[in-house]
């Protein structure tokens, strides 16, 4: 074994473990004592950059698609025949991998650390993905991101200006004031690279949602805030707040899904379910959702955003989206109740400050994005499409 005062040599803990799940006690926080070894080199190698403060780490060429050898003593995942771990199949040694990144990835987030992964093509999508070539574009050509003044590389949200003397409002998504932000300034772009969906999708009319809740928390999440995200899911625009500005959102979904920012699975209006969570009476800063309840009768909408009020702290803020009609309908199709104005000013309190539904239809319509995206999603587009719009709320509470 090579020695010199360059070298240096680290124990390795839970090198043969195979695991579907690791604990989070496994990360090593202290590579002196030791580092974790399991699934991949990746993970010491990550115990290693996080203990050396590394704040923002890319991936390049990270493995998570290991297929079956025809012998078994010839393993073509490695660059050496006689490498790999016998015994295991590929299924399970993918899984082993997916688990150490899962545990670098709970472990980052505890740790404020960014982990964006660059590999061209591969199959993990555990991190949010980056374009490599603009990486090293970045890297080789620009200032730090902190000192970039490229409106095109960094959003300038500065010129949206959120005067809290507004008080609470409800207002339809409009292109018109949400695609020069969303296009021109870049801000789109930014937030679905923390989609946890395959190829970093989003919903067909999130361009919207996303860029608008984006511009609602602009200057408003502070580190320490306690602030919540229903309905979460694999939604990109929970990885960006977080990133962005250095929070931790609590994320809560009636269901787990493969990739997720999901902590709690449950029925947010069950004060069970809250109390379980330490979800008190006003003690909570902000609360955020995207599209989720719309998800939900007339009844139990109403009763989700009393749930909410109830949690928030005075002055705190729902902010949300949800689907708007001209006339309440069910959408069998998304399983989601289309309410229409005066039903939603009447659960808010709190009335629409315009209500040119036409108008802003029509400019749905010769969307850049969204008619392709909504054909992609139900499979049709026509005159008549789409039958909702989005809305957003801010509920301040008194």
């Amino acid at each position: 074994m090579p020695t010199g005062d360059n070298v240096f040599y680290i124990d390795c803990t839970r090198g043969t473990q195979v695991t579907e799940c690791a604990p989070d006690e496994w990360w090593s926080d202290n590579i002196e004592d030791a580092v974790c070894k399991f699934g991949t080199s990746m993970l010491p190698v990550l115990q290693i950059a996080m203990y050396m403060g590394f704040e923002t780490i890319y991936l390049l060429g990270c493995d998570l698609g290991f297929k079956e050898n025809s012998e078994p003593s010839q393993d073509q995942n490695h660059f050496h025949s006689g490498y790999g771990t016998p015994g295991f199949s590929a299924e399970i040694l993918n899984k082993n991998m997916k688990a150490a990144h899962e545990l670098t990835l709970r472990a980052a987030k505890r740790k404020k650390v960014r982990i964006f992964n660059a590999t061209i093509g591969g199959e993990l999508e555990v991190y949010p993905r980056v374009n490599f070539f603009e990486v090293v574009k970045q890297g080789s050509n620009l200032p730090l991101r902190s000192q970039q003044t490229d409106s095109k590389l960094e959003p300038d949200l500065s010129i949206i200006s959120i005067d809290p003397a507004l008080g609470s409002f409800i207002e339809l998504l409009d292109p018109h004031n949400i695609d020069p932000i969303a296009y021109n300034q870049g801000l789109l772009a930014e937030i679905r690279q923390f989609s946890l969906l395959p190829d970093r999708r989003i919903g067909w009319n999130y361009c919207m949602d996303y860029t608008w809740l984006a511009l609602q928390c602009h200057n408003l999440l502070k580190p320490g805030m306690r602030i919540l995200d229903i309905g979460c899911g694999p939604g990109a625009i929970h990885g960006y707040l977080e990133n962005k500005y250095g929070v931790e959102i609590l994320g809560i979904d009636l269901k787990k899904w493969k990739y997720d920012y999901v902590d709690v699975v449950g029925n947010f209006s069950n004060p069970g379910l809250r109390q379980k969570w330490g979800i008190e009476k006003e003690s909570v800063d902000v609360i955020i959702s995207t599209s989720a309840f719309e998800h939900n009768t007339l009844e139990d909408h109403e009763l989700l955003v009393k749930s909410c009020y109830e949690t928030l702290k005075p002055s705190g803020r729902l902010i949300a989206t949800f689907s708007v009609a001209l006339s309440l309908n069910y959408e069998k199709s998304a399983q989601q109740w289309n309410l229409n104005r005066e039903q939603l000013e009447s659960i808010y309190n709190v009335a629409f400050t315009t209500f040119d539904y036409y108008d802003v239809r029509q400019r749905w319509q010769t969307h850049r994005e969204i008619p392709q995206a909504y054909a992609q999603r139900y499979g049709t587009w026509s005159e008549t499409d789409p039958s909702f719009l989005a809305a957003g709320v801010v509920l301040i509470k008194s």
